[in-house]
C-alpha cells in the first residue's frame, strides 16, 4: 500500500488521513463487507458504511479498468494513498467522478489501480 514499509512522514501522514477520514464518517459503527478478496493479484476491496476502501498490495503490477460489482452510482474519491500530498506518484485524478456500467446484469466500477496504493471513494447519489 506504501511505497515503502518503512517509517516515512508521508506513510505517517497517510495513516494520519485515513483514521481522521474513518473517525470523520463514523466508519468503524458499520460492519465490513468485502466486495472482492482477489488474491492472486492481490486486491482487496470492501465496503465499510458510506465508504469503499480499495487496496492493491500487489509489489509490482498496476491494473488499468480493474471491474468489481458495486451498487449503481456515482463514486468520488475522499483518499489515495497515491497522491502526491502523500509522497505518491499521483497516478490518479482524484476530481474525477467514478460511475458505475451496467454490463451482462450487473453494476460494474472500473478503476486504475497502480501497485501498493489504497484509495477510498464516497457515494454521491
Amino acid at each position: 500500500m506504501y511505497t515503502s514499509m518503512q517509517n516515512t512522514d508521508e506513510n505517517i501522514v497517510v495513516d494520519r488521513g485515513m483514521i481522521n477520514l474513518i473517525k470523520d464518517e463514523n466508519t468503524l459503527a458499520s460492519k465490513p463487507i468485502v466486495i472482492l478478496e482477489n488474491t492472486p493479484d492481490e486486491v482487496l476491496i470492501f465496503k465499510r458504511g458510506e465508504l469503499l476502501f480499495v487496496f492493491n498490495f500487489n509489489p509490482s503490477t498496476s491494473f488499468t479498468d480493474y471491474g468489481f460489482e458495486i451498487d449503481a452510482g456515482s463514486y468520488v474519491t475522499v483518499l489515495n494513498t497515491d497522491n502526491g500530498s502523500f509522497g505518491g506518484s499521483a497516478r490518479n485524478d482524484d476530481t474525477q467522478i467514478h460511475l458505475t456500467q451496467y454490463e451482462n446484469g450487473s453494476n460494474w466500477l472500473k478503476l486504475y489501480l497502480p501497485s501498493r496504493t489504497g484509495m477510498v471513494l464516497k457515494s454521491i447519489d
